[in-house]
């Protein structure tokens, strides 16, 4: 909610330049999207945007130049797709590598021990149940992902399956 307001503040002020620190920090990919489109708005106003961010998505769906900083230094700069394609120093390659859209997809090996069962949980905040009869199985090596919008529990979830809290009903082995 607060970048939707910084953002339509931005486009009803005449500020010919726009600061966007981490513009998308936090946010479900569906609300990225919409931020970065609000964004892109200011550049159709004819606004200037500098944005801050790690997020290579954002450089990319941004557009525009792009410039790699560490400790205060400026390693490169560019074109973000020049940039991003091909990548002169070393830090940027790095950086590059470490994003997991980008890592190797691993082939899917046999199945490994459980190391955690979860069955028929349920947890509510309030009169609000934030799951209900959920039940997953997680196994030694492999990766596991649980998505969904902002306050879905998905953090309340990895408090009980952790032990942080109790479900109403369920089990965690």
């Amino acid at each position: 909610m607060a970048q939707r307001v910084v953002v339509a503040g931005a486009l009803t002020t005449p500020a010919p330049v726009v600061i966007a620190d981490e513009p998308t920090k936090g946010l479900d990919d569906d609300r990225v999207e919409e931020t970065v489109s609000r964004v892109r708005q200011l550049l159709e106003h004819g606004r200037a945007v500098l944005a801050i961010t790690h997020d290579i998505r954002i450089a990319l769906n941004l557009g525009g130049h792009i410039g790699i900083m560490r400790g205060g230094w400026m390693l490169e700069q560019g074109p973000v797709e020049e940039v991003l394609d091909a990548p002169r120093h070393a830090y940027t390659r790095a950086w590059l590598e470490a994003d997991p859209d980008r890592w190797p997809r691993r082939a899917v090996g046999r199945i490994a021990a459980a190391v955690l069962h979860a069955k028929e949980l349920a947890y509510a905040v309030g009169h609000r149940r934030l799951f209900e009869d959920l039940s997953l199985t997680l196994h030694r090596g492999s990766i596991t992902a649980i998505t969904g919008p902002s306050g879905c529990g998905k953090t309340m979830l990895g408090n009980v399956l952790l032990g942080l809290a109790r479900p109403l009903v369920g089990t965690v082995r």
